[in-house]
């Protein structure tokens, strides 16, 4: 998907072994697995440190469950982390195979496209959940908007939770 994101932007992809470092070259951006998908772990630190020094954003695809037991990308150095949360146990349902994620390191928030939700206190000293940060285009007419975020994942996102939850069902169905 990368690459067919990026051919119709006129970006080129470079697909690397990194065990020996990064490929000579400029470039603005390294996209990183965390675990790999032969489920090795490595240490992506060093790679993260090199990327910045030549000006690169690092990007790190990260399965949440393995993040439970694992660095976080944020601690390795990356800029960017995300995911999906199929690993949780959600069903391909309801319009889409799964609820994703994306966080940044501080300083990228509003570059983010969407929405950014921030945690308060409820009137009980309880976490609550509001809309901290919205993008302008989120007010603008459909035919302008430039964003193509889908803002109906927010039922995939609540079955997620529910799921992690000892004793709920993990259909997601009650």
């Amino acid at each position: 998907m990368v690459g067919t994101r990026a051919d119709g932007l006129g970006i080129s992809v470079v697909d690397a072994d990194l065990s020996q470092g990064l490929p000579d070259g400029h470039f603005f951006g390294v996209l990183l697995q965390y675990p790999g998908a032969s489920g090795v772990v490595r240490d992506f630190e060093a790679i993260t440190a090199t990327a910045h020094e030549r000006g690169a954003l690092v990007a790190m695809a990260a399965d949440l469950l393995g993040l439970t037991l694992l660095r976080s990308p944020g601690e390795t150095g990356a800029d960017i982390a995300v995911g999906t949360s199929q690993r949780f146990g959600v069903p391909l349902m309801y319009g889409g195979p799964h609820a994703g994620y994306m966080s940044v390191r501080d300083g990228l928030q509003r570059m983010l496209p969407g929405r950014l939700v921030g945690v308060s206190k409820d009137v009980d000293g309880g976490p609550a959940y509001r809309l901290a940060l919205q993008t302008r285009e989120q007010h603008i007419r459909r035919e302008k908007a430039t964003s193509n975020i889908c803002t109906a994942q927010v039922l995939l996102a609540v079955i997620a939770a529910r799921s992690t939850r000892p004793g709920t069902d993990r259909r997601g169905c009650g």
